[in-house]
């Protein structure tokens, strides 16, 4: 569920350079729920970010943390799992979107 966006082309552009940017929140309300009744700090990596961009070359770059490195700081197991089912969706979502 893409849940904001930030227009980071926009914010470039204020300094005279054209810039195609953008970064997305995605993310599911239930899974970041389950991880932040036990620590209410990870909603700081929840929802998630990914990232589009242009580069000189004028393809697109995709740019992203994965998740099971950011929940992966947490001991208890549904930071684990969590992580771990994020990966495989980013992954997924990353390759459809690629056409790969």
């Amino acid at each position: 569920m893409i849940l904001g966006s930030v227009p980071h082309g926009l914010i470039i552009s204020l300094s005279g350079e054209r810039h195609r940017a953008k970064q997305f929140l995605i993310g599911n309300p239930l899974l970041a729920q389950a991880m932040m009744k036990v620590h209410p700090e990870a909603g700081v990596y929840a929802p998630l970010r990914v990232m589009f961009t242009e580069n000189e070359l004028g393809k697109t770059v995709i740019t992203y943390e994965k998740p099971s490195t950011l929940f992966g700081q947490w001991t208890e197991q549904v930071f684990q799992d969590t992580g771990k089912l994020l990966d495989e969706k980013m992954e997924t979502l990353i390759r459809l979107i690629a056409n790969i």
